[in-house]
């Protein structure tokens, strides 16, 4: 079995659904076996703060002895647990409190901090110490820093650049951080995004306070036509050339609106020139390389799940790929996160079932999703996976896909058949299993109102024509309510709390309903034919 050649850290997510204590210690025990050497946990409502409180659902929260028993686990299997708190952005959970409103920077929903005001920068530190003095054996803390995008218009509101304010938050956070003997790390979009060249020395000057973490969750080899530097910024050669084939999807207005590639600044022109793929597009990957010349300490970020996946399978060919393009990058990495989030943020749908990503964990670990399930032949694993993958993008009805109508049927058969050499790994195989069978339920779905569609609303149709729309919905209704009671034995046994029941809701209760919505458009329909 090949052992990674980077440092690997898995991301624990705990915003989306929850495993049972039990469970989660588990997960440890396999990220150990597979060459982990630490995870990123972001704790967000379920840890047990004291100063304050941030709990929506206080029955999700963990207890102090859980929170030490699972330091403790992780430290006897050798595995740094770094503590991830979102010091910036992405602090929804927090506002949806009253009391903690008035520290956000207005926006919908309120989600940035208003490093503007001091109550609000020390309300943050008390949350942030409360973090650190948990984690006594870590080294590292992540402070996130992502995608605080309200944070444009209050640097225009205070007449000041967007990085500078970022920068001034940056430093009193690393002095923080410092004083309590752990080196962080931050997201380092917006230190792209807001690259300004005027403030490139304050920039360098802590480069040996932090860790930077690049982050790309979708690109592989290609090099990408929009870019994050200094702007989001789009060539106007696309303008011209909409029907390159390597144009990005983009509507007319967005490239419109977004400042071009040409205009860069000189200095930013000339320092970027060295990453450029060709005089439009730029290497993948770039700011890893780039801070890397800075002389900055770089871990990269991959992905195993993102909001893009959904609620039931990766796609798992997509993750693998750019879980490979990170690789390649590895002379500029000094570690390479794979993350796994839970949800885009805390008040939207869960994303999928941790289970289902296990085998993109041993594919960046070990070059192959076989070494989860070592009792089974490498290559029929392999097989197996990039066959599902295949099934969770194909989901078009044509005529041409129709050899790819049954795929699922054949991907659950195999399944099953393999299931008696799962061994230790039999739930997470059974989890996978029960994802590939709720996606053919729900494609059965998709189909049936697809050709429902073609016919409603315009009372062509005899009323006996929709009786067999009608027995497809009905019997997709009998099934489903099958296949949620499977569901619900399953995964009741590993998982729990408000994000497991959020998800059966986005899954189950949302079919029951688009078949119901089926249902009255056939009846609808055969009324005026009547």
């Amino acid at each position: 079995m090949t052992r990674p050649l980077l440092p690997l850290l898995a991301h624990f997510d705990l915003k989306g659904v929850l495993p049972r204590e039990r469970h989660l210690l588990r997960h440890l025990d396999s990220l150990k076996s597979l060459g982990f050497q630490g995870v990123l946990v972001e704790y967000e409502e379920v840890f047990p703060f004291e100063t304050v409180s941030l709990a929506s659902h206080p029955e999700d929260r963990w207890s102090r002895a859980f929170l030490q028993e699972f330091l403790d686990h992780a430290a006897a299997l050798e595995l740094e647990i770094v503590p991830l708190q979102q010091c910036l952005g992405h602090l929804e959970y927090a506002f949806v409190h009253e009391a903690h409103r008035p520290f956000a920077l207005p926006s919908q929903p309120l989600k940035d901090l208003h490093i503007g005001r001091p109550e609000a920068v020390e309300w943050m530190k008390a949350i942030l110490g409360e973090i650190i003095a948990a984690h006594p054996r870590s080294r590292h803390i992540h402070l996130g820093l992502d995608e605080a995008h309200t944070l444009r218009a209050y640097a225009e509101e205070a007449g000041r650049q967007p990085l500078e304010l970022f920068l001034d938050y940056l430093e009193s956070l690393c002095t923080f951080c410092e004083a309590h003997g752990k080196k962080p790390l931050i997201w380092s979009d917006m230190l792209e995004e807001h690259y300004d060249p005027a403030l490139l020395d304050r920039l360098l000057a802590l480069r040996d306070r932090l860790i930077l973490v690049p982050w790309d969750y979708s690109n592989d080899r290609n090099p990408p036509a929009l870019v994050r530097f200094c702007g989001v910024r789009l060539s106007r050669r696309w303008l011209d050339e909409p029907l390159h084939p390597d144009a990005p999807p983009l509507p007319p207005a967005l490239y419109e609106s977004l400042p071009a590639l040409e205009e860069w600044p000189p200095a930013v022109a000339e320092l970027m020139s060295d990453f450029m793929a060709s005089p439009w597009t730029v290497q993948p990957f770039f700011p890893a390389r780039l801070w890397k010349r800075f002389g900055f300490t770089v871990w990269g970020a991959s992905a195993s799940a993102t909001s893009q996946d959904g609620t039931l399978l990766p796609c798992y060919q997509r993750r693998m790929n750019n879980l490979s393009a990170w690789k390649e990058q590895a002379g500029h990495l000094d570690a390479l996160i794979v993350t796994q989030w839970g949800r885009s943020n805390s008040l939207t749908v869960p994303n999928l079932i941790p289970e289902v990503c296990w085998p993109l964990l041993a594919f960046a670990a070990c070059g192959t999703p076989a070494a989860f399930f070592p009792e089974i032949d490498a290559r029929t694993v392999e097989a197996l996976f990039l066959l599902i993958g295949q099934a969770r993008e194909n989901w078009c009805f044509t005529g041409k896909c129709r050899n790819n109508w049954q795929i699922e049927n054949r991907l659950i058969a195999e399944m099953k058949r393999l299931l008696p050499l799962t061994g230790a790994r039999r739930y997470e195989w059974e989890t996978i299993l029960l994802m590939v069978a709720i996606m053919r339920e729900n494609k059965a779905l998709h189909a049936a109102m697809e050709q429902i569609r073609r016919y409603e609303g315009i009372g062509r149709l005899p009323a006996e024509g929709w009786e067999p729309h009608r027995r497809r919905l009905v019997d997709f209704t009998e099934k489903w309510s099958q296949r949620e009671t499977e569901a619900r034995r399953h995964l009741e046994e590993g998982y729990h709390g408000t994000a497991l029941r959020e998800w059966f809701h986005t899954v189950f209760t949302n079919g029951r309903r688009e078949a119901g919505r089926g249902l009255a458009s056939i009846n609808a329909s055969a009324a005026l034919k009547n």
